[in-house]
């Protein structure tokens, strides 16, 4: 039982690698085989063919020369033909006597050869083991006609192909074999083992190294498997960015909640602790409720917002009257602080959205610029299409944001100054909702200071959202 269990474990079938290597290698032998076997089938077909213009044109020469020595120097031409042009033989048949004038005797094979191919019709070529025949041309000298063929000696690459082609079947197969195994093992490895990576890297990540990230020598690949790995990387980004945030967010939520769960607690005490005197304590106690109240309120607002699952309730609105009702709402609190609020907003803006979530949006960040604005100062509000992007504008003259803090307003909790948050009353989520309430629009919100002081922050929405 245990040897089929070593055995079952070391079956390369039960790997990638080992199924690709051998379904490469396989898939060569089996080409190189079928190679084989269909070229010898045509190998009789390869020995005899028509002849080339190289061939010809020996031929031709040869016969100019020979018709030109006459038959008193015809030997002396043959050798000189012979020994001037590499050949292997140089043949006469004489068509009258049957005879084969050459300088140096063919073998008995090659004579076989030279006779045979004298009765062709028309010139060709024929393979033999080491050499090539070619001829025969039909040549007069002094009234006497003759069939002229040539013999080329084959080079040594030609016979070491030559007598490859003639080894057995089996050590043709056994040497195509080794000779595609180093090339289908690299094949298959290069694709092996980046695809072994990133299964390695996803079992890191499933047991919670979200830190973990594929290597960069398989990111860095120019294919398919180059982009998943980066798409790994890409998703094991946010998980990590939103497990962290989730993170921070629930201890930021227990941290906002501790300190109002003491104050309602020490409160609580004092009206025991002194009952003909708990009215203060009482009022205390109320308003640190509706603080926990609200805090819950934004908390369970936000989680509504990064659910993306949850689709908006959209619906045509008509963004200058939204406005312009925020405004009106929030002119009591401009009034305390006598805060001039600046108007600028464009008449009939129409647009295709959440209307809740939008009046929130618009709502926190203009009761942040009158949170955070001194007495007797100014606050305009712009509401305005530019190109395919409507912008909400609110600028204050307050004291503004250090350059470095700018993009962190508006994460959850983030406060610049908690002394003064307090003050304010403030729960550090206005903004945090107002950003995602923007993005589940597809725009986008941005803050930057103002010279000599203040803090401007614009939201912008796409016009493209009137056609969803």
């Amino acid at each position: 039982m245990k040897l089929l269990l070593i055995i079952k474990k070391l079956n390369p079938l039960n790997s990638l690698f080992g199924r690709i290597f051998l379904g490469f290698w396989g898939t060569v032998l089996v080409v190189v085989a079928v190679t084989i076997f269909i070229n010898q089938q045509l190998n009789d077909f390869n020995k005899v063919k028509p002849l080339d213009g190289y061939q010809e044109h020996h031929l031709l020469l040869a016969k100019k020369k020979l018709e030109k020595a006459g038959l008193e120097k015809l030997t002396y031409a043959l050798r000189r033909i012979q020994k001037e042009g590499k050949l292997k033989w140089v043949v006469l048949k004489n068509l009258e006597t049957g005879e084969l004038l050459s300088h140096r005797k063919p073998r008995h094979l090659a004579l076989k050869e030279f006779k045979q191919l004298a009765f062709e019709p028309k010139p060709l070529q024929v393979r033999l083991d080491d050499f090539l025949i070619a001829g025969p041309v039909d040549i007069n000298i002094e009234n006497t006609h003759f069939k002229l063929m040539l013999a080329y000696k084959l080079s040594p690459r030609a016979d070491f192909y030559r007598a490859l082609w003639h080894s057995p079947e089996w050590l043709k197969f056994l040497i195509a074999g080794l000779l595609t195994i180093l090339p289908c093992w690299l094949i298959a490895r290069s694709i092996s083992k980046p695809i072994h990576k990133l299964n390695r890297s996803t079992h890191i990540l499933a047991e919670g190294n979200l830190s973990h990230r594929v290597e960069e020598n398989v990111v860095n690949r120019h294919d398919e498997i180059g982009k998943l790995a980066n798409d790994f990387n890409e998703m094991a980004n946010k998980l990590e960015s939103n497990l962290e945030l989730h993170k921070r967010l629930l201890g930021d939520v227990s941290h906002e909640l501790r300190t109002p769960l003491t104050r309602l607690e020490l409160s609580l005490a004092m009206a025991m602790k002194d009952p003909a005197n708990s009215k203060n304590q009482l009022v205390r106690i109320e308003a640190e409720l509706h603080k926990l109240d609200e805090m819950i309120s934004s908390v369970l607002r936000l989680a509504r917002l990064e659910n993306e699952d949850i689709q908006l309730e959209k619906t045509e609105i008509n963004l200058s009257i939204l406005v312009k009702d925020i405004i009106q709402s929030a002119q009591v609190e401009c009034d305390a602080k006598n805060i001039q609020l600046k108007t600028n907003i464009a008449p009939n803006i129409e647009y295709l959205g959440d209307a809740l979530l939008l009046n929130s949006a618009f709502e926190n960040i203009l009761r942040n610029a009158i949170k955070f604005s001194e007495t007797n100062s100014e606050i305009e509000v712009k509401l305005k299409i530019r190109d395919d992007e409507i912008i909400y504008a609110v600028c204050d003259n307050g004291p503004g944001v250090n350059s470095d803090e700018l993009n962190k307003i508006f994460m959850p909790f983030y406060r610049v100054n908690k002394a003064r948050d307090r003050k304010t009353g403030g729960t550090g989520l206005g903004l945090t909702i107002a950003n995602k309430a923007v993005l589940r629009h597809c725009g986008r919100i941005e803050a930057h200071n103002k010279e000599p002081k203040g803090l401007q922050v614009n939201i912008y929405l796409p016009m493209i959202q009137l056609a969803n």
